[in-house]
């Protein structure tokens, strides 16, 4: 199932438009309004107005998690924090990330494309563990899957006895936890001879290697999907995989995604590097190239689901 046709199957000659048309806007937005991309711009004389905007991207500098940290708590925003609906933060890493509703709504959005994607819809009784999940992350699941009709719990209890006693008498058919957390279930069930009942599990791809998700699978024998949240930095929903299972589906009407070999060079699709991130659509906080830290290889073509966006295949 596909959430938004329009969006998600949109052919490429109209996504390159879309991109490009928002690669424009986003240019003018940080070099009117951030000081620390404009002073980028200048020194590598970079034009906002260019109309090569792909070609504009792939001069600009890098954004790493040092540059996040040495703009904490206000140095990326590009309006006054009176404009900012939330924050997200990291205190001990000095990393903040702010939103607006604008922005809030589009990563609810991109949630709901992504639960769909996974066969997650109306039928479904979704339970969102909160052990090893972020409040935010955890309240914009909630509101995604009551917004397209998902029946929801929210488990707060460590003890995995109650949480199964919840999974039967609920009738819960997905699973939202951490990796770790799924592991120490599936031993649990192991060890005290029961049978789960779920369909799925969804777990964050950033810590849900392949080898894990295959574990995992095994462990329960029902699909393992994983969703690419950039949570601990920047709180971002980025993609999830389908029910195909074939890679991460990048909503990429809302993220441009490079891959880069060591020297910093954007890489054509099939070959591995580093997955780099640009949001084509925040308000509050846009980040031009951030580097992401995870070795990736981009595939461009129509998937088995029917989507047509970027996907990604990530490496240990």
């Amino acid at each position: 199932m596909i959430l938004d046709i329009a969006t998600e199957a949109m052919n490429q000659e109209q996504k390159k438009r879309l991109q490009e048309e928002k690669l424009r806007t986003l240019f003018q937005r940080v070099y009117e309004k951030s000081e620390f991309y404009r002073e980028k711009m200048d020194k590598l004389k970079i034009d906002a107005e260019a109309k090569d905007v792909f070609g504009s991207l792939e001069k600009m500098p890098f954004t790493t998690d040092e540059d996040i940290k040495r703009c904490y708590p206000f140095g990326l925003l590009t309006m006054p924090v009176s404009g900012v609906a939330f924050f997200d933060y990291l205190l001990e890493e000095k990393i903040a990330a702010g939103f607006t509703l604008n922005d809030r709504m589009r990563r609810i959005e991109t949630i709901c494309r992504s639960l769909v994607a996974c066969d997650i819809t109306m039928c479904s009784t979704l339970l969102i563990d909160s052990h090893g999940i972020g409040l935010d992350e955890l309240n914009l699941m909630q509101q995604a899957a009551e917004r397209i009709g998902i029946t929801v719990l929210i488990n707060h209890d460590r003890d995995l006895v109650n949480m199964m006693a919840v999974l039967r008498d609920f009738g819960v058919t997905t699973l939202y936890t951490s990796t770790e957390r799924s592991k120490n279930f599936g031993a649990y069930l192991n060890e005290n001879r029961q049978k789960c009942f779920l369909q799925s599990i969804l777990c964050n791809a950033s810590h849900c290697n392949d080898q894990e998700k295959s574990d995992l699978e095994t462990q329960f024998n029902i699909p393992v999907y994983r969703l690419y949240n950039v949570a601990e930095k920047l709180g971002l929903f980025i993609g999830s995989e389908c029910v195909h299972q074939e890679g991460i589906h990048i909503h990429d009407d809302y993220f441009y995604v490079e891959v880069i070999n060591q020297d910093g060079m954007a890489l054509p699709y099939g070959e591995s590097g580093e997955l780099v991130v640009t949001t084509l659509s925040h308000e509050a906080m846009p980040i031009l190239r951030y580097r992401t830290g995870k070795k990736a290889v981009m595939e461009n073509s129509v998937c088995k689901c029917g989507r047509t966006s970027l996907k990604v295949q990530f490496f240990s």
